[in-house]
């Protein structure tokens, strides 16, 4: 009995080394860049799943109308939205510059850096609840969209 047990111990064990070692061939990973980054979604996936919604989340936290203010955050969760928005857009510039994402290292590079930088701005007047610091850095965000988009929209 004791050597059916070894046996089976160690064909077991034998079994486990095969399989670990088939799952660390790379055989089913999917390609990386230079830096070890896989880009799973294009381009157009990345606007949709999480430029689009963050951006439009920014766009519309503080709305003035006729010099008046109509619209703005009024609490805490209110503020952590706007925020965690700002947060999504300044990551998807870093996640246009992955892998096939890359369209090029000159103007492309210039504009995800835009976005990246005119949202890190927002996150952080959101942070200090700065109603003009948000809109502002808002049109910046939407400034370096608009001159991407018109150099790179008809690629996507």
């Amino acid at each position: 009995m004791d050597g059916r047990v070894w046996t089976f111990a160690r064909a077991s064990a034998a079994a486990t080394i095969v399989v670990v070692a088939w799952g660390c061939s790379g055989a089913d990973r999917p390609p990386t860049d230079a830096q070890g980054l896989t880009a799973v979604a294009s381009v157009a996936e990345v606007m949709d799943a999480i430029v689009i919604p963050a951006s439009e989340t920014l766009f519309n936290a503080v709305v003035y109308s006729n010099g008046e203010l109509v619209v703005a955050p009024s609490n805490d969760a209110e503020w952590h939205t706007v925020r965690m928005a700002a947060l999504a857009l300044a990551e998807s510039g870093n996640l246009l510059k992955i892998g096939s994402r890359l369209r090029d290292r000159e103007a492309w590079v210039s504009y995800a850096d835009a976005m990246t930088m005119s949202a890190i701005r927002a996150a952080r007047a959101a942070d200090a609840k700065d109603l003009d610091g948000t809109l502002e850095a808002g049109t910046d965000v939407y400034a370096a969209c608009t001159n991407c988009h018109r150099d790179y929209i008809d690629e996507n």
